[in-house]
């Protein structure tokens, strides 16, 4: 799970605009007032849901189907809301404050919330159903690390990932030694890369099977990383890690010469080219899993290679009015695409409960002429991409946001160089806010 969006790039053009910071921006604008339809006792079904998980996919299904009028709980089994975004997402680029005003407003449509409450473990499918819950929707996304059999992994000294960003978020007191060696070249491994500077670590190196342009993090947060003193050691993939009486001395590293094979298929290839690093920590960072166990023994949910099968038009499952979305059934994926799964499962759970499905609605005006907002804007191919505001490297010691605000002039220049959406018109909202 990432904040990130998904730039587009003008064709012929290697610069993408910032759609991070125009989000950013008009979040800003949006944050000063309610979100539409916010309401709580509009209307009142007296059709019971309950939601599993309090992520972007769990959070967005429960807002709509409150809004349809539906009673609606969520279950999450953290203490505090938010899935990963709060325990996968490092406060220095998604600010708690700002985490918890917009989850709050969420909620301040009338949507019941029970923290501590773990699936399996506090409640089961079937006992949810004995309380009356006609529909759930099972959105917990993938919040365990994925392990691998590596030798030395078991020592105290090696950490996984998405557990490291989840215990620092718990506020945790966690000392990291001086040299930290992490395994990963996703998202997660480069926020568990900035995090380990945060908390710590004086040499933090990244080791990961793909080359430098084939790493899946997102190229900015790449970027970001090496600014900020992280050290890259693409195309090398872990063979064992050495240590002394369960300390870890060093971590021998082979060269990977192939990550994919021919069919696109995850087979990594490695050559005989053989480099040992010196750590005192090892963070491996390789992936996310989910945790299906409260579904152990359920024989109509089904579930392939740790994921929940699901219809992917309406989210649901093969067992009668439980739908499930958001990265547990699809994967990692961005936050955009945790909302997209939740607004779905709302439109199928409330059709489900005899509804009409409608929650569509607009927040913006469409532009009436041309198909591209930016085609408006005379010489639009060749306005170049603004320098993104960022805190000043000496000030990132701590978990303040690094991504600063654009200004209003700022944001509206880089809006004109936007070829596929509206941003433009939401921005001008936002701003006159």
């Amino acid at each position: 799970m990432h904040a990130s969006l998904r730039d587009p790039v003008p064709e012929g053009r290697s610069e993408p605009a910032h759609l991070h910071l125009l989000s950013q921006k008009i979040r800003g604008g949006q944050s000063r007032r309610n979100l539409p339809g916010c309401r709580s006792g509009e209307t009142n079904t007296g059709r019971k849901v309950a939601v599993i998980g309090s992520g972007p996919a769990g959070l967005t299904a429960a807002f709509y189907l409150r809004k349809k009028g539906h009673d609606v709980t969520v279950f999450e089994s953290k203490s505090k809301p938010g899935g990963m975004m709060r325990y996968g997402i490092p406060f220095y680029r998604l600010p708690e404050e700002v985490l918890d005003k917009e989850i709050n407003q969420v909620l301040s449509a009338g949507i019941k919330l029970e923290t501590n409450k773990k699936a399996g473990k506090d409640f089961t499918l079937d006992q949810l159903k004995k309380e009356g819950f006609e529909a759930v929707f099972i959105a917990t996304g993938l919040q365990e690390s994925r392990k691998i059999d590596l030798e030395g992994a078991g020592m105290p000294d090696v950490l996984w990932g998405v557990d490291f960003l989840r215990d620092v978020t718990d506020g945790k007191d966690i000392r990291l030694k001086d040299r930290v060696l992490v395994i990963g070249g996703g998202n997660v491994a480069v926020d568990v890369a900035l995090t380990a500077l945060r908390v710590g670590a004086k040499e933090v190196t990244m080791a990961c099977l793909e080359s430098r342009e084939e790493m899946p993090a997102s190229s900015w947060e790449i970027d970001q990383a090496v600014q900020e003193g992280v050290k890259l050691m693409p195309s090398w993939g872990p063979h064992r890690i050495r240590g002394d009486n369960g300390k870890i001395k060093a971590v021998e590293l082979v060269t990977c010469t192939c990550v994919f094979d021919e069919k696109g298929a995850f087979c990594p290839a490695f050559g005989e080219a053989k480099e040992t690093v010196e750590a005192d920590q090892v963070i491996l960072a390789i992936g996310q899993a989910a945790d299906l166990s409260f579904l152990s023994g359920n024989g109509q949910v089904k579930c392939e290679r740790g994921l929940i099968t699901v219809n992917p038009e309406t989210q649901a499952t093969g067992m009668a009015g439980v739908f499930a979305g958001g990265d547990v059934g699809k994967g990692p994926a961005a936050i955009i695409d945790a909302i997209a799964a939740g607004r779905r499962a709302a439109t199928a759970i409330d059709k489900f409960l005899g509804g009409d499905g409608a929650i569509s609605e607009s927040y913006a005006e469409k532009p009436d002429t041309g198909s591209y907002t930016g085609a408006r804007e005379r010489g639009f191919a060749d306005l170049v991409r603004g320098a993104a505001p960022h805190l000043p490297l000496e000030e990132r010691k701590s978990f303040k946001e690094v991504d600063l605000c654009f200004t209003d002039e700022q944001a509206v220049s880089e809006a004109k160089r936007c070829l596929q959406c509206d941003l433009e018109i939401k921005l001008a909202k936002a701003l006159r806010s």
